[in-house]
């Protein structure tokens, strides 16, 4: 197969750019993996658990746990009450999620890069029985795992199952599309390397767990995925309205994608002259994606955007019925998993009109005419785009392209300078997943069913607002953490009304290198919120000091009205606290907390860990009118 149909090229090429040196990209809130699960030392024990995230393998959370100590993961796995154990975080439909990462090269209104942050979720399915699933439904259980597996080595379910095997199945036979730029990565079917788990930046094939290399590494993907779009991020070349309707009209959210029902071919053509149906899987049937500017950042950077605060995109969480297809009188989504995408382009050719064809001419246009309008000004006269066709005639060593492996160039002094330059990365995705979380409904939390969906500009708007507040971080010290990085309160200020609600809850592990620094028992992660005075202090304020008008430091009293209340925040509700939190458990969720008081500002520290290792775990809550 020489060429593509143009609608589906034109989708390939838009997305095909991605990063060209080594940019990692890791979530905060809520955690992510990185591919680690429970492994207690410094880097992940498996690079091809669940998915590809081309990261740093010391970067990631290792999953929750509701236990002092820390959880045997295989002795739970089908226990009735694994998730009573496991510290799965649980965002209540409609709420407000602070979505906080960073990554490493740069975005937004940076004129170094171009980028798009991408942010999806899938939710296991509440509406299908097991036997109704399509291969391309996520699986009927989801599960992070019990085991991290042999590096190299992806075998689910044991080392965790997000996509379904039925879904990576049709990915391993299905054709690439051999319209993308491969570069001069030998991609011959010759070599066996004809398959969509082919890709330039996976040639081998390797598998990471049940993930779709193609689908991975190209977006928005012309075959159907379990993945539901939330927000596309771009740099700000590429925030245009064109940029802005192509990504919405083409995610699956709102466009059926088609497919071969002989899972080898991946054209219409192709695939009814080979006795095969070409097929549609529907869209999903939810809101578009947001289509934003992504937070400027800098290259070189594993840091903070400009404003001095990590990157962060705030989600409000979907209906269960739109995420899993739960009607209302069940649990809501039990099992979702969101992942992160980073992807940035160099410009030493255009993306969006150089593409990959065996044999042709080394320019063509995108407007088909007979005869060939075979002029740049005959096709632009037409409204067509002239556009760089680089060959590639199956031989590694003969290639016309615009980058090569590692070149060796004289730029005038007479002298061979070397680049070094990988093809395989010279367009690169970057990703980060978490671990397994719940979508609770808001009746399970005694809130009403307010709210709707605004079709027209995707927004999800609700009578009566919810605002999450988790942790962020792991124990140690800056150095000992990165990539990720120390405890704080996510989001550390929020701006909420009288009448509002905020939902405190965290988790964290017991199985954090032991020799990482911190208070408490050694590899444990744990916080709790106590009222302080204000930002620059260090001591909280007493119970009875929160319960009366000596908070003089600021316009209110206390976000508490009750000791009790009070107490629960400061004691992760156990009656008999150690100082340290130690007989506490990683896990805790207070449940929501109208907010009737004051307007004002009410500042709050987590004790243990406010310490000279990470000085500042503190937050606020900002009451409007």
């Amino acid at each position: 197969m020489a060429v593509v149909q143009s609608s589906l090229l034109y989708v390939a090429v838009v997305a095909a750019l991605l990063a060209s040196a080594h940019a990692d990209i890791y979530m905060h809130n809520p955690r992510g993996s990185n591919n680690a699960l429970n492994e207690n030392n410094v880097n992940r024990n498996n690079a091809n658990r669940l998915f590809d995230s081309q990261n740093n393998g010391k970067g990631g959370y290792r999953i929750g746990e509701n236990l002092e100590t820390p959880v045997d993961l295989a002795s739970i796995e089908n226990q009735p009450n694994k998730y009573d154990v496991l510290g799965r975080m649980e965002f209540i439909e409609g709420s407000e999620l602070p979505l906080e990462w960073t990554n490493q090269h740069g975005c937004g209104d940076n004129p170094k890069v171009d980028c798009e942050i991408v942010w999806q979720y899938m939710c296991s399915r509440r509406d299908k029985a097991a036997s109704a699933l399509s291969d391309f439904d996520p699986p009927a259980v989801m599960t992070d795992g019990v085991t991290t597996g042999n590096n190299g080595q992806a075998n689910p379910p044991q080392t965790g199952l997000h996509e379904s095997t039925e879904y990576y199945n049709q990915c391993k036979t299905r054709e690439r599309n051999k319209g993308l730029f491969i570069a001069d990565q030998d991609l011959r079917d010759s070599r066996g390397r004809n398959k969509a788990r082919n890709t330039r930046q996976n040639p081998n094939g390797n598998r990471y767990g049940n993930e779709c290399p193609e689908e991975r590494d190209y977006y928005p993907y012309w075959h159907p995925s379990p993945w539901r779009d939330v927000a596309v991020l771009v740099s700000n070349n590429r925030f245009t309205e064109s940029v802005r309707q192509y990504y919405q009209q083409e995610s699956q959210n709102v466009k059926a994608k088609g497919y071969c029902t002989v899972a080898q071919y991946n054209r219409k053509e192709t695939c009814e002259a080979n006795s095969g149906t070409w097929a549609e899987e529907p869209a999903h049937g939810i809101a578009k994606p947001m289509v934003e500017l992504a937070p400027l950042t800098r290259d070189n950077h594993l840091g903070n955007s400009i404003n001095g605060q990590a990157s962060m995109y705030n989600w409000t969480v979907p209906l269960a019925s739109e995420a899993c297809g739960a009607p209302d009188d069940m649990n809501g989504c039990e099992l979702c998993v969101l992942r992160v995408r980073y992807n940035i382009s160099i410009g030493d050719y255009d993306g969006w009109n150089t593409y990959h064809q065996e044999k042709g001419p080394k320019f063509t246009c995108s407007v088909t005419r007979d005869p060939p309008l075979d002029t740049e000004s005959a096709c632009t006269g037409a409204g067509g785009t002239w556009q760089l066709n680089w060959k590639y005639n199956g031989d590694p060593n003969v290639v016309d392209s615009p980058v090569v492996q590692n070149p060796v160039l004289d730029v005038g002094s007479n002298a061979g300078l070397r680049l070094a330059l990988n093809t395989a990365q010279t367009g690169r995705v970057f990703e980060d997943r978490t671990h397994i979380f719940k979508i609770a409904p808001r009746s399970a939390y005694g809130l009403p069913k307010d709210c709707v969906r605004d079709m027209g500009t995707g927004r999800l708007n609700c009578a009566a607002k919810v605002y999450n507040i988790n942790v962020r971080g792991k124990r140690g010290n800056i150095v000992q953490v990165y990539p990720a990085v120390e405890y704080d309160f996510v989001p550390a200020r929020v701006d909420v009304r009288r009448g509002d609600f905020v939902h405190f809850q965290w988790t964290g592990s017991n199985r954090n290198p032991n020799g990482n620094d911190g208070e408490g028992r050694r590899g444990t992660d744990r916080s709790n919120v106590v009222m302080l005075k204000g930002p620059k202090h260090s001591f909280p304020a007493s119970l009875e000091e929160q319960m009366s008008s000596k908070m003089t430091y600021f316009d209110v009293s206390s976000l508490f009205a009750l000791k009790n209340e009070a107490k629960k925040y400061a004691t992760n509700n156990k009656s008999n606290v150690d100082p340290l939190l130690n007989n506490a458990t990683p896990y805790f969720n207070a449940g929501i907390k109208q907010i009737t008081g004051a307007v004002g500002t009410y500042h709050y520290m987590c004790t243990r860990n406010n310490n000279f290792t990470n000085r500042s775990q503190k937050g606020a809550i900002n009451v409007v009118a």
